[in-house]
């Protein structure tokens, strides 16, 4: 979570001068801005802290984004409130916690082997030709 803090006596000093509307614009402002900002890192890709972090190329990069399959995380970043001196910006997809902060699932998830099914060689007894039959 980012913080930006303004110094005390700036604060007081723009207050006086732009009036008491002027920090919830200041907020709503912001707001706009932090939702913008994660919504590129879906377009760009990477994170950007203290510095910029590309992701690692896909081993396999024909079969698409990793960042993106069906957009509706995207999509429902939002800001969810502001006030005087607060912004709060967020998402109702379920998914979205364990995404941004990573967690252990308690579900295991059991896969069935593929084999492939044996095929052998027979002589029809009525026409005397070859059959392929699988086993």
């Amino acid at each position: 979570m980012k913080h930006i803090i303004i110094d005390n006596e700036v604060f007081t000093r723009m207050h006086k001068a732009l009036g008491a509307g002027w920090t919830n614009q200041m907020t709503a402002q912001f707001g706009v801005e932090a939702v913008n900002f994660s919504k590129e890192r879906f377009i760009r890709k990477d994170w950007q802290d203290k510095v910029h972090e590309p992701w690692k190329p896909r081993k396999r990069p024909d079969r698409g984004s990793l960042m993106v399959r069906t957009g509706r995380l995207k999509r429902s970043i939002r800001k969810i409130s502001s006030g005087t001196g607060y912004v709060i910006i967020g998402t109702n997809v379920p998914y979205a916690r364990v995404h941004n902060e990573g967690g252990k699932s308690s579900k295991t998830v059991y896969v069935r082997s593929h084999t492939r099914k044996k095929t052998t060689q027979a002589i029809s007894e009525k026409t005397g030709k070859k059959l392929k039959k699988r086993v």
